[in-house]
């Protein structure tokens, strides 16, 4: 199957299309931050407040959102169970049930963003001496559960507060903690590795076959059986990750209250975080029935396999910042999807071929070795060049989504962090080109085999560290055009 290289026309219009992407402003956030407050930040009130209203800048889900008043003790004071007004998925009100006297009060809050990412926040009012309604019998409750409309003619917005009046304790673990970027590392491995072996068995070997591996006798068999039983180890691992995961964003999201059943129960089952987990977890089942079946030359277990990586390669876009995207919206969680699955297809067939592949390949007798390994890379070669420019084309899309300015990729952690990323990957295209290029055609002996492996280890290797980048870079803010003090309350 001849294959061409893109010219300089093409490859000129690319770069200006990324570039395009860079310099079009962003309009993307992908963490929920308070927008106004009632009472606001600051204010002095005459009069005793009954309730906090908190507009946030996305809709919130109130089993994962936490509020907070405290005296200027640091005493709480008992709020009603958080509500939702009938006309707005962005509001949320507490009662305020506790007794209210002159002085200053803090407002601590906590939500997820449709990121998965916990945020948190606080403001402070005061009020004033003599104010009107202060008295030492506890206010009246307000009316919870479920949706409810005050009636109460809400005040002029007012600007979010400024962290700098009052800092946001750091978080004891959070999204960004080594050990739960080891978790997602570990994730992102395995679902590349499953989406790899289903590439290599229906996308290299028929060609290598096609190609004169199918002369080698019983090797390209040995291939099929080999990728299944590789994704089996990938889904396995998966399947013993995706619990780790859980306990880890209930620690993130609930600190020492992490593994209370009904704190669990609303992360997985009231969050987009929880619907991404979920289809992990059937994901990576089906997958390893799958393997399981196809291990014992059962076709119909690549198709099962198959359908279980198809939901693993979405679980990623549901529950991280596609998910998030205020433009783009299912393009967003698509171009996400084509992504991870277009990388699992990429680096997850070169790990085959280099796992599975070659060593089969090197146990047949005399000049067939190279000729079953010439075969298998001719094969793999347009596989990979059409998969890393999907890589490409979804990776320039997202950072378009989620970058949005030259600014932004120089001056906000996400950006830094995507550069470090984007570093890695040209490694790894470079690799790749010079495999392509010089270590494929000069495929004549055990010598130029034992290069190319070399060098393909060299590249996967490199491909890894970028997955660990990435585990990184999901956890982080992405920026995005919202206003200083609102900036200001981000953790």
């Amino acid at each position: 199957m001849p294959v061409t290289l893109p010219d300089r026309r093409t490859v000129g219009a690319l770069l200006l299309a990324v570039a395009a992407f860079l310099l079009t402003p962003g309009i993307l956030l992908a963490h929920s931050v308070l927008k106004r407050s009632v009472p606001s930040n600051g204010a002095h009130l005459t009069t005793v407040p009954v309730e906090l209203r908190l507009t946030f800048t996305e809709a919130v889900e109130l089993a994962v959102t936490k509020v907070e008043l405290l005296a200027a003790d640091g005493t709480p004071v008992p709020l009603a169970p958080l509500v939702k007004p009938v006309d707005s998925a962005t509001v949320v009100i507490a009662g305020i049930q506790g007794v209210l006297r002159a002085g200053t009060y803090t407002v601590a809050w906590q939500t997820l963003g449709a990121d998965g990412h916990p945020v948190r926040g606080r403001f402070a009012f005061t009020i004033e001496e003599g104010a009107e309604g202060l008295s030492p019998e506890i206010a009246a409750p307000a009316d919870g559960g479920g949706a409810v409309d005050s009636g109460e003619e809400e005040a002029e917005p007012v600007p979010a507060p400024e962290t700098s009046e009052i800092p946001v304790p750091p978080a004891t673990f959070d999204a960004s903690s080594p050990s739960y970027s080891f978790i997602r590392w570990l994730t992102f491995v395995s679902i590349l590795a499953v989406t790899g072996a289903i590439a290599f068995r229906c996308g290299v070997v028929p060609l290598a076959v096609r190609g004169g591996a199918g002369a080698t006798g019983r090797v390209p068999g040995t291939w099929v059986v080999g990728a299944a039983a590789a994704g089996l180890a990938a889904a396995v691992l998966l399947i013993a990750v995706t619990p780790a995961r859980l306990v880890m964003q209930a620690y993130a999201v609930n600190g020492g209250a992490a593994l209370d059943l009904s704190a669990l129960g609303a992360l997985v089952g009231a969050t987009r975080w929880g619907a991404g987990w979920v289809l992990q977890a059937a994901g990576s089942v089906l997958a390893a029935g799958g393997f399981l079946a196809a291990r014992r030359e059962r076709q119909s277990g690549w198709v099962i396999a198959a359908i279980g990586a198809a939901a693993l390669v979405v679980s990623p876009a549901i529950s991280g910042h596609a998910a998030a995207a205020r433009i783009g919206g299912p393009w967003a969680i698509l171009s996400d999807a084509l992504h991870v699955a277009a990388a699992g297809g990429w680096m997850g067939s070169l790990a085959m071929m280099l796992a599975v592949g070659i060593p089969a390949a090197m146990r047949l007798e005399g000049g067939d070795r190279v000729r079953a390994v010439s075969s298998l890379v001719h094969a793999f070669s347009p596989l990979a060049l059409t998969l890393a420019g999907i890589v490409v084309a979804s990776g320039s899309f997202a950072m378009w989504l989620h970058v949005g300015s030259i600014d932004a990729l120089f001056g906000a952690p996400y950006g830094r962090i995507l550069l470090w990323k984007l570093a890695a990957i040209t490694i790894v295209v470079g690799a790749g080109a010079y495999n392509f290029l010089r270590v494929r055609p000069a495929l004549r002996d055990e010598a130029s085999v034992a290069r190319l492996r070399r060098s393909a280890t060299f590249e996967l290797a490199v491909g890894i560290v970028v997955v660990a980048v990435t585990a990184v870079l999901v956890a982080t803010g992405t920026p995005g055009p919202i206003d200083e003090a609102a900036t200001a309350l981000m953790p």
